[in-house]
Formats: structure tokens, sequence, C-alpha cells
């Protein structure tokens, strides 16, 4: 049978490989977002992102360099708080973590850690939304860049970013002290405002995933022609397009939701080691193949607008050649026509007619430009 120190360590060792794939994709993403930064200095074919992009992406990796150190330092606290023997309670605090839905339990932490079990849990919201500024915004560009889909994408987000705002602001009773009219309040606003949330961040990844996905299904041509390969093709269309982040999406909403939190490590707090991490390099991911110019959506796109382009080149070509075909004729009749009634030296005239009569030769000479006048009789 396992000591007392045994039963403390076991549940710990279940957070321990999680914990190490969380510190494997976070370096990962260092060097991603290394990468996107450094690019524009080392490479010529660059793309220009706009600025809010550059932003929200590295906001992102400073967010998650955070929720990082949170992890870090939450394992580490209730490893030493477990080991007390008594587990005193907090004042002021009106609401039990474990009747909410969406919301981490501060079970087996000191008092003092649980407005950072909140801040940590606001930071994986707020990757949410900017993942989805990310996705809406590759939508539109993908798209052609409408107005109408920036107003609507706009509005999307704009939507969105209060709805959670509302939705940490009814959360906080559950992480600080406040009084119990608020707490009664938050208690029955959050449920609608959290699936109210998690359903526009479904709708925004689901929008903006269509929207790609019917892109590349009206390029699959051109795409095929520049991926050779079928399954490679399918594979970077899945992986652009968005779907695999939606499903990431999907999974960590569900299990955040409704999991039932009958024990300290949950489904969702184990889950969360990984899907948080992809969730936030996902859309930089995409930035950086749309900074580098290997996205193939893209590449399909502008090859079908170059082709179009090539056409209108064309047409202006073949019309600049008959224009250039007619003006030497045009000009040459404009000479006879001026040079028909001039004198030469000698007091004679010399007309078209003359030179028709005389065989042609003389107005061959003043149609190649070589010569306006016969030569003088001596």
């Amino acid at each position: 049978m396992a000591g007392p120190e045994q039963q403390l360590i076991l549940p710990l060792e279940r957070v321990a490989l999680p914990l190490h794939i969380e510190t494997f994709l976070y370096a990962l993403y260092v060097v991603l977002i290394t990468y996107l930064l450094i690019r524009p200095w080392a490479a010529r074919r660059t793309v220009a992102l706009p600025l809010v992009i550059i932003i929200s992406t590295s906001v992102m990796f400073v967010i998650f360099s955070l929720y990082w150190a949170l992890d870090i330092y939450l394992v580490t606290a209730k490893f030493y708080y477990l080991r007390t023997p008594e587990l005193v309670g907090v004042p002021g605090i009106q609401i039990q973590q474990g009747s909410w839905r969406g919301v981490p339990s501060t079970g087996g932490l000191p008092p003092q850690s649980f407005p950072l079990v909140y801040v940590q849990w606001v930071s994986q919201l707020v990757l949410l939304v900017l993942g989805d500024y990310v996705s809406l915004w590759r939508a539109w560009a993908i798209f052609g860049k409408p107005r109408w889909l920036y107003v609507s994408l706009l509005s999307t987000a704009v939507i969105e970013s209060a709805i959670f705002i509302m939705l940490f602001i009814t959360t906080s009773p559950a992480y600080f002290p406040t009084s119990a009219a608020f707490a009664r309040v938050s208690a029955k606003a959050r449920i609608p405002l959290t699936f109210i949330g998690y359903s526009m961040t479904g709708a925004a990844q689901l929008a903006s995933t269509l929207l790609i996905a019917y892109k590349a299904w009206a390029y699959w041509k051109d795409v095929r022609t520049i991926v050779k390969s079928r399954h490679v093709a399918i594979l970077i269309v899945v992986v652009e397009s968005g779907i695999v982040y939606f499903v990431l999406l999907a999974q960590y909403g569900f299990t955040s939701f409704f999991d039932p939190k009958k024990s300290t490590w949950s489904a969702a707090v184990l889950s969360s080691f990984y899907s948080v991490p992809l969730i936030a390099m996902y859309p930089t991911l995409v930035v950086v193949l749309v900074a580098s110019r290997r996205t193939v959506l893209e590449e399909a796109s502008a090859e079908v607008s170059v082709g179009d382009m090539r056409f209108a080149s064309n047409r202006r070509e073949s019309t600049s050649h008959a224009i250039s075909d007619v003006a030497p004729t045009v000009l040459t009749l404009v000479r006879v026509s001026s040079e028909e009634y001039e004198p030469d030296m000698d007091g004679e005239s010399y007309t078209a007619h003359s030179a028709v009569e005389s065989g042609g030769g003389e107005l061959s000479r003043t149609e190649k430009g070589l010569g306006s006048r016969p030569p003088l009789s001596g």
C-alpha cells in the first residue's frame, strides 16, 4: 500500500508527461515566432503583413508564454500545498468553482494562487479570440477582400470580444472576494454567456473555414498544378483552410464545458496541456506561410489573376500591332497628298499619278520612307 507521500506524488505524475509535451510545443512556438520576426530582414521574397496581424500574433506568443509560466508555477504550488496537513478556505469567495462549467478548479491550491488561476483561464480565452481574428482576416484575404465580408467579419469580432469581456467579469467572483449580490447575478448570467461565447467562437471559426474551403474547391485544379501529389495537396488544404484548428477548438470547448471535474487533474486540465499551445501556434503558422509566400491557396488565386492580366495584355498587344500596321499607310497617304502640288526645283510638278504612270517605283520608295521626291533631271 502506498504511503502518504506516494499518494501525493501519484496525481502529479499524471501531469508530468502532458507538462513536458506543453514545454516541447512551447519551444517549437519560440522557433516559429522567431522565424516570423526575423524573416523580413533575412529574405527578400516576403509579403508585407498588416500591422494588426503582426501585433496579434506577437501578443498571442506573449500571452502563451505567460500561460506556460503559470502552468509551471501552479503545478509546483499544488505539490507543496498538498503536503500541508490542513487545507484552509478563503474568506470572501462566494462560489465553489466545482459547480461551474468551463472554469478551472482551485482544488489543491493555496488561496494566494486563486488569482493566478483566473489569469491563466483568461489567457486561454484571449488566445481563442485572437486566433479568431487571424482566421477571419485570412478568410477575407483569400476570398478577395470584399467590403461586405469585411464588415461582417469585423462585426463578428467586435461582438465576440464584448461577450468574452462580460464572461471574464461574471467569472471573477469564483476567484476574488466580492459581494454576495454580485456573486448571485454572476452565477445566473455566466452559463448563458459561456455557451454564447463558445458558440460565437465556433461560428466564427466555422465561417472562416467554410469560406477558405470554398476557395480551395474553386481553385482545386490550380492547387493540383502547384502540388503534384494529390494526397499532399489535400493535406495542405486541410491545414491551410483551418479544419484542424476548428477540430482543436471543438475538442477544447467540449472538454472544458462538459467535464465533470471529479478529480484534481480532470480531462479538461490534462487536455489543455497540448490543446492550448496548438491553438496558440496554429494562427502563427498560417501567418508564417503567408509571409514566406508558401501558401498554396493564395498562389493558386494569384495564378488565376495573372492569367486574366495576361489575357488583357494580349488584347492590348494585338490592338497595338493593328495600329502599328495601319500607321505607315496613313502616314504615306498624308505625305503623298501634301506633296502632290509641291513644285520641284525646275518648276515642274510631280504627283502620285505621275509615279503610278512611271511604273510605281517612286511610290514604293515613298511608302517605305526612303524618299519623297523623284531624282532631278539632268
